[in-house]
């Protein structure tokens, strides 16, 4: 017996980190991971044979209570966080828009304020860039000084899109200041084109809607920013991949010495755009994101990608309308759908299932693509993503042989009815293999048997360093 002043022991559990799997007990004291070894013991202790042991998830590209068009997304901060948990996800990043002309430290009090009373899990922030004049890249010191040292930029949208130029400038100032730059990339001149033919054809039913924002304008825009940001000197992560092409240009510039970092998300590994012609949700509907669902193909490549390592990240970016209110509304013309998916509770499980569970990743992988690397490029390794001595109590106790099927409908036996405070899922009706048990948040046990059991907003705010590569 190893003698460790503890407060939780969890015993016989298989642990996973990104480097190693081992059968070992794992000690907590207060909110800290104190020990890992053999036959410890504390006054509370936890049996998980035949469980996984794993750090909480880190999803570091969601969208709850945001606003979109005059309405929000259908999920304030507290559900969508909540839900995180029960999904095993303990740390969460968020993205402040500043209004036009409104001081960036301000959204991001304003935001700061709003989040801390709801928050369920650990949160952090990126700030969103939508000007490049020189008032607003001169606060940028100010935000890294507040925490937050990872900033949004869009090539897209209108009030967000930047032009060439203006993303050398933010991408200038932002390296001044010791900060990364995330970046959607599609090409705004490319989709405006093919829409404006799709209009011109009458063809805007969702069917049509993969043709509206095409594979080419995602791969041009990543190539052009790669560049921009290798001339800019400033670490870049590329959110949202979908394609063969885009995961190319960036292994390249990797192999070049480039900082870059590249991120996909379930949706894009799982579903494909055959979705879009299917009697799924309104005809297609409920599957209406940006960029697009890829053809069929796409998606085994992905996986062979993140097996390989090219691909870094997995991000949910969830981004929850209600089917019924909301996403329903582009049923006849695609453009008056709000684009996004919800996918923030059943990430880590999706990506057990169809990644380990197909021998497409090992267990090791799939901590690291959801758990270490996030924590590690966004500044919060080792407190985060990792299961050691001195880092926070987040701990994930992962049943592998618990087999649910999702569902946002009234449950049936057999069925687990996700968190999310959305009215449908992409993956209803699907059979998942394995789920969170119990979830730990620095060392608050907030999760049991896959539901909430805590009405507290645990959750605190997570200053981040400038980033150091």
């Amino acid at each position: 017996m190893a003698a460790v002043e503890a407060d939780i022991v969890i015993r016989n559990g298989l642990l996973i980190t990104s480097e190693s799997t081992v059968e070992a007990d794992l000690a907590i004291r207060g909110e800290q991971i104190v020990a890992i070894g053999k036959d410890l013991r504390a006054p509370q202790e936890w049996d998980v044979r035949g469980c996984y042991v794993l750090p909480g998830g880190v999803d570091v590209h969601v969208h709850p209570q945001m606003p979109y068009n005059g309405e929000y997304t259908s999920d304030d901060w507290f559900s969508a966080s909540r839900a995180a948990a029960c999904g095993g996800t303990t740390t969460i990043i968020d993205f402040v828009e500043p209004a036009p002309d409104q001081p960036l430290i301000q959204a991001l009090e304003e935001r700061l304020s709003l989040v801390e009373k709801q928050a369920y899990v650990d949160f952090s922030f990126h700030m969103t860039l939508i000007s490049a004049v020189p008032e607003c890249l001169e606060q940028i010191p100010q935000v890294v000084a507040r925490g937050i040292p990872s900033f949004k930029l869009y090539t897209t949208y209108v009030g967000f899109g930047l032009s060439d130029e203006e993303l050398l400038k933010a991408f200038a100032a932002v390296r001044e200041s010791g900060g990364l730059v995330l970046v959607h990339a599609e090409n705004d001149a490319i989709i405006r084109w093919s829409q404006n033919r799709l209009v011109e054809r009458k063809q805007l039913s969702v069917q049509h809607y993969p043709l509206s924002r095409p594979m080419e304008a995602e791969a041009e825009a990543v190539q052009r920013v790669l560049h921009l940001a290798h001339i800019a000197q400033v670490p870049l992560y590329l959110v949202h991949l979908t394609h063969e092409a885009s995961v190319r240009a960036v292994e390249r510039a990797r192999q070049l010495g480039w900082q870059v970092f590249a991120e996909t998300c379930p949706q894009y590994l799982l579903l494909d755009d055959s979705v879009f012609s299917a009697n799924h949700y309104g005809g297609g509907v409920g599957f209406v994101c940006a960029p697009p669902l890829r053809p069929k193909g796409e998606q085994a490549k992905l996986w062979n990608d993140l097996a390989r390592g090219v691909i870094h990240s997995i991000g949910s970016d969830h981004c929850a309308f209600n089917l019924k209110t909301q996403k329903s509304r582009g049923e006849e013309d695609f453009r008056r759908c709000p684009p996004g998916l919800p996918g923030l509770e059943p990430r880590l499980s999706l990506i057990h299932t169809f990644g380990v569970g197909r021998n497409k990743i090992s267990l090791s992988r799939w901590v690291e693509i959801c758990c270490t690397q996030p924590a590690r490029i966004m500044g919060l390794y080792p407190r985060k993503g990792t299961l050691e001595p001195g880092s926070d109590a987040d701990v994930v106790i992962f049943d592998p042989n618990w087999m649910v099927r999702l569902t946002q409908r009234e449950a049936q036996p057999g069925d687990y009815r996700l968190h999310e405070a959305v009215d449908y899922t992409p993956y209803e009706g699907w059979e998942i293999q394995g789920w969170p048990k119990m979830v730990f948040l620095r060392g608050h046990l907030v999760v049991m048997e896959g539901q909430p059991i805590v009405s507290e907003a645990w959750g605190k705010f997570l200053p981040r360093s400038p980033f150091v590569g």
